[in-house]
């Protein structure tokens, strides 16, 4: 776990990024280039994404470089973190919104990131070091109902693993992880913002931040919603939207295709058979 990684040379050094700092000095462009080309010992592909610095999987390089990555909700997501916040990425992957979080929150703020698949986690830790971001706590740990240890899939590409089995992912392995609750990680604090894309698992982790959701009148969430994966562990699209309602949330669909927020067809598992209702929700109190 990274606390307080300001000023950490001698981390920086042993993980041989401190010979990478000053690339962050170039001019944009050329550091753009380089950066894009860089790869660092088989540990993914050092990129920028939104302006920073961050070691993506060579497999999803496309995903992330090629093209905007979740636009719209990368967008409300930015608006919607402010300066001294604090925000749960929860499923973090490779960091793509524990680093905008970051950013936006600054020094004062802070981001709690939760991700237990071991490599992804490493390029994530690999990420908040190099950019120096002492105010990201992470955790390699699943986020669900209850804690203790879980059997976790890991898939290929690495964003698709999780508890149950991923139909668009061909599994790799199965491994222990540790599971631990939102409610214990965070206490009694109120949360501003929260991320969760946990593959199906959604509606584990919302059982186990119940506390955290009452105490925070004016929180945000931002959840993925895939029918298939909910499926897979049980679970439905109308189940997913059900638990939010009961929470107090005011849902809606964020379409990356249309590039806009639109209101929940009038029956919830209508988005199964919708691919475009198929990304994430926007929900706010």
């Amino acid at each position: 776990m990274l606390k307080g990684v300001y000023g950490v040379n001698d981390a920086l050094d042993a993980l041989g990024l401190k010979r990478l700092a000053p690339l962050l000095r170039l001019a944009p462009a050329v550091r753009q280039f380089l950066l894009r080309t860089l790869s660092n010992q088989g540990n993914g592909i050092l990129a920028e994404v939104n302006g920073l610095p961050m070691f993506v999987p060579e497999a999803d390089v496309h995903v992330y470089l090629l093209a905007d990555f979740e636009p719209l909700t990368a967008s409300l997501f930015r608006q919607s973190v402010k300066r001294g916040a604090l925000v749960l990425d929860i499923g973090a992957h490779i960091g793509f919104y524990s680093l905008l979080a970051a950013q936006a929150v600054g020094p004062e703020g802070q981001v709690l990131a939760f991700e237990p698949n071991p490599y992804a986690f490493t390029l994530l830790e690999r990420s908040i070091l190099l950019n120096r971001f002492g105010h990201i706590q992470v955790f390699r740990e699943a986020a669900a109902d209850c804690s203790g240890k879980r059997n976790f899939i890991r898939a290929e590409p690495s964003y698709l693993s999780g508890f149950y089995p991923n139909p668009f992912g061909p599994p790799q392995e199965t491994c222990l992880v540790d599971c631990v609750t939102v409610d214990k990680r965070v206490g009694d604090r109120a949360v501003d913002v929260a991320k969760i894309d946990v593959e199906g698992g959604e509606l584990l982790v919302l059982e186990g931040m119940s506390r955290t959701i009452a105490r925070s009148e004016k929180l945000v969430l931002f959840v993925e919603i895939n029918p298939p994966c909910l499926l897979s562990g049980g679970h439905s699209a109308a189940d997913l939207i059900g638990a939010l309602r009961d929470f107090g949330f005011v849902v809606r669909v964020i379409d990356e295709k249309s590039g806009r927020v639109r209101p929940l067809p009038e029956r919830a598992d209508a988005l199964a058979d919708d691919p475009s209702g198929w990304g994430n929700l926007y929900c706010v109190k």
